[in-house]
């Protein structure tokens, strides 16, 4: 019998994307489930515990997990971490001198601003977000890449669509806003 990949990720969105690739290959669990915040998440004994014997720690990175490092300390976890947005195109926020952000889309926001942290709300980012899982998953379990290609492929697949049919409606949208 094939040992499952152990996968823990920081919150549910990213546990349903290692998901999709991974298939009946992988066992995930999700540190912060879903309606719950990744913002003001709170580690459990148990939470340590599951990400002790984990063999990957998928996290969102772009400061969103700013406990990931306490945790991994914590827990004596030595396998491999993965930022699933490496590679994104980063939308940059504005602070206030209060340290509330700001959506900014000028160009001074990428030297004073920081990272939007929320990438994964695009579905065109989810795309970068399903490579780097893919990826990871290829070179943790090389004799499942065909497996893990495949179902990567099909789920893009159906992200794309889902793109086009939102861009169609946002079109129509603006047109009517024109008029």
């Amino acid at each position: 019998m094939i040992k499952l990949l152990g996968v823990v990720a920081s919150f549910s969105i990213l546990g349903d994307w290692v998901k999709e690739p991974g298939g009946d290959k992988v066992d995930v669990t999700s540190l912060v489930e879903k309606d719950e915040d990744a913002h003001v998440y709170k580690a459990t004994p148990q939470d340590m515990a599951l990400l002790s014997n984990a063999e990957l720690f998928v996290v969102n990175g772009l400061g969103l997990e700013g406990w990931m490092n306490r945790i991994i300390d914590a827990s004596g976890y030595s396998g491999t971490t993965l930022v699933a947005s490496k590679g994104i195109d980063v939308i940059m926020q504005q602070t206030d001198e209060h340290g509330h952000s700001h959506q900014d889309h000028d160009a001074h926001s990428a030297v004073d601003g920081v990272a939007d942290p929320h990438a994964w709300t695009s579905l065109r980012q989810a795309i970068y977000y399903l490579e780097n899982i893919s990826s990871e998953l290829v070179r943790l379990r090389p004799d499942s890449s065909a497996y893990f290609e495949d179902r990567k492929a099909t789920y893009i697949d159906q992200i794309k669509q889902l793109d086009a049919r939102a861009m169609a409606l946002f079109s129509g949208i603006e047109d009517a806003r024109k008029n």
